[in-house]
Formats: structure tokens, C-alpha cells, sequence
């Protein structure tokens, strides 16, 4: 069997894409699913998509990703399924993905692991996005779909609107060959908390900024964040460690407690915990918002802390509680990789991909 993938970004660049499908191609190539990868950027284009500046770049690689995806119509013939990441053009209408199901008769696996259909542009593209994306072709797309994959409930109610052949399949981590170390607990003076995210998901960190500082005038706990932009936090106590996927594990394992804040908005309920599993995957203890898909990983006092999501004074007395305790650290710890292994890793998920190219409904 031949699959046609249509992803945003080229392989092994963006870390949404690697976690969500590109560590599953060798076990599909292995079941004699032969995945061919297409993404829309270009490497050039991707190291400046996201930075201010460079329009003349940006709007020429817009019009050459745009006129490789219409090539593709000629080469339609040779796959059985199209497989679809987010979306064909990141602007205008589904105008391909219903020529590909309509005109050409194609089976369309339609996956997405964020509320899409909600505006949440970068600052640099802002005006792009405004008046060029179409933000209601997700619901298009769905319709237009064989088989669509969200990334966690929210996201599946959200498709079964306009399909009904809908499944739930998370993001994953992967336990073996990855986060396959574990935090070693520790009784330091000074603790580390950490957060780990994109230019994109700060605002998720400044709502317990002052939280975080409140914290540091009782505690000496430093907090680490590992990220592609400085947060520039006030009045906290913070370590700026840049993303780089050569020091990942190592720079995550350097938490001692790992957090994950979040507002309670359709956006955010679109996310599929991986800041969460991360940090659990690794036996790092979370305190997390009780928002989305986090309520379906962790299990409160079990796995981890949940916290009302509208009440950022909770966020003191929880991660105090777990710097004075040694070993509820461990066992938060312990538990929550579990709950990774058996429910969040690919080893635990892979069939579920496999079953993405069977026709068995």
C-alpha cells in the first residue's frame, strides 16, 4: 500500500510533527505501508517562517509550496490514501482537499492536534493569517474526509460535527528509544521547576508568573525554561535554556517538577498534554491546569496535581507542598510514567496507526 503525506513542515524539524506521526513511518514501512512524506515548507522556508521580517522569502516560498501541492493532482493515480497533517495549503480554502476527494475519488485521513479552526497566529504572520487563512475549512475538511484522527476528545467532538467516522489518537511519546531515562529524586536545598514550550504557548507560562514569584520569596527553587525565545519573566528567579533536540532529554531531566499551565479556552482545550506527558514520561513530577486533555492523563493526587484553571493562587501551596515532600515527588513520579507507558507511548499506540489504512468501518 502507498500513502501520500501531506504535512506542514519537513520531516524532523518541528517537534508537533515528530511526536504525532513521523516516529511511527518505520513501523508503517515495516507493515508494508510505503509512506511517501511531502511537506509544504521547504527547509529554508522553515528556519523563517516564524521570524519577523523576510516577506519577499516568505511570500515566494508561500507560492512555490502552493504550486508543488497542485503538481501533486498529477500523481494522485499511484496512492490509495492521502493523509493529511492540519491541512494541504496553509491558506485559502480547502480547495485541494476537495478536488483530491471529490474530483479524484481519494480517501482522505484527515489528523489535527489543535483547535485549528481557532485563530492563534504568531505576531509575525498576524496579518497573513487575517486576511488569507480560513480558519472554517477545518470543518470542510472533515466533512471531505474518509477517517478523521484527533488528538484528544475536545478536538473528535469537534470533526464528528461534520464526520462521523472519527477516532481519538493522542500524542505520543516514545519510552523505548527517547524519554527512556528517569528522573532521579533528589532532597536539594534548591529545587528546579521547569517549563518547556514554543514562542507560541508563553502566555500559558505568564499566567502563574506571579505565582512563580510568590514561590521563590519562600523557597529557593529556581525555575527553568527551555524554550526558542526568552520569556523575559519578571520578578522570577529563571533560567532561559534554548530548545535544541541534541540536549532535550538532558535539559528536561534537570526538573525536579514539571508544570503546565493553561487557560481555560477552546484553544488550549485543544491541546493534547504534551508539555505534561513529557515531564511524565521522564518520572518527573506535574502540577498541571485542569483543562482539556490534561483531565484525561493525569489522575489528581494519582499521577499528578490538577489545579482549577482560573485560580493561579492554588499554584503556591501545590508546588510547595511537593518541594517539602521527597516522597511524594517519587511517587507522583513513578506513577505518572506509568500512566505514559500503558496509555501515551508508542508502543501502546501503534496499531491504532495501523488501523488509520484497514477499511473496517
Amino acid at each position: 500500500m502507498r500513502v501520500l503525506l501531506l504535512a506542514p513542515y519537513p520531516h524532523a524539524v518541528a517537534p508537533n510533527q515528530r511526536f504525532r506521526f513521523e516516529q511511527y513511518l518505520d513501523y508503517l514501512q515495516s507493515n508494508d505501508i510505503q509512506v511517501d512524506y511531502t511537506p509544504f515548507w521547504s527547509i529554508a522556508a522553515w528556519k523563517i517562517i516564524y521570524e519577523p521580517g523576510h516577506m519577499l522569502r516568505k511570500m515566494l516560498a508561500l507560492l512555490g509550496g502552493i504550486v508543488k501541492r497542485f503538481a501533486l493532482l498529477g500523481k494522485l493515480n499511484r496512492y490509495e490514501y492521502i493523509w493529511i497533517h492540519r491541512e494541504v495549503l496553509p491558506i485559502g480554502p480547502p480547495v485541494l482537499e476537495f478536488i483530491m476527494a471529490r474530483w479524484f475519488g481519494k480517501k482522505l485521513i484527515y489528523d489535527f492536534d489543535d483547535a485549528i479552526w481557532v485563530e492563534n497566529s504568531s505576531k509575525a504572520n498576524r496579518w497573513v493569517v487575517r486576511f488569507f487563512k480560513f480558519h472554517s475549512k477545518v470543518g470542510k475538511i472533515c466533512g471531505y474526509s474518509h477517517l478523521v484522527s484527533g488528538g484528544n476528545h475536545f478536538l473528535a467532538d469537534y470533526a464528528r460535527q461534520f464526520q462521523k467516522h472519527v477516532v481519538v489518537i493522542p500524542t505520543t511519546i516514545d519510552t523505548k528509544h527517547h524519554h527512556n531515562q528517569i528522573k532521579e529524586v533528589c532532597e536539594n536545598e534548591s529545587l528546579v521547576i521547569g517549563w518547556t514550550g514554543t514562542h507560541s504557548t508563553l502566555i500559558q507560562l505568564r499566567q502563574v508568573e506571579k505565582a512563580l514569584a510568590e514561590l521563590q520569596r519562600h523557597c529557593n527553587a529556581v525555575l527553568h525554561v527551555i524554550c526558542n525565545e526568552d520569556p523575559l519573566l519578571k520578578n522570577v528567579n529563571y533560567r532561559y535554556i534554548p530548545w535544541k533536540k541534541e540536549t532535550e532529554i538532558d535539559d528536561l531531566l534537570a526538573f525536579d517538577i514539571g508544570i503546565m499551565p493553561l487557560r481555560n479556552t477552546d484553544w488550549e482545550r485543544g491541546k493534547c498534554g504534551f508539555k505534561a506527558l513529557q515531564y511524565m514520561a521522564l518520572g518527573i513530577p506535574v502540577v498541571a491546569s485542569a483543562v482539556g486533555a490534561n483531565k484525561d492523563i493525569i489522575n489528581h493526587e494519582k499521577n499528578g496535581l490538577l489545579l482549577p484553571d482560573n485560580q493561579p493562587e492554588k499554584w503556591v501551596p501545590a508546588l510547595l507542598r511537593l518541594i517539602e515532600d521527597t516522597q511524594l515527588r517519587e511517587r507522583l513520579g513513578a506513577a505518572g510514567r506509568q500512566r505514559v507507558i500503558e496509555q501515551y507511548a508508542v508502543e501502546s499506540n501503534k496499531e491504532r496507526y495501523l488501523r488509520l489504512f484497514k477499511d473496517e468501518r
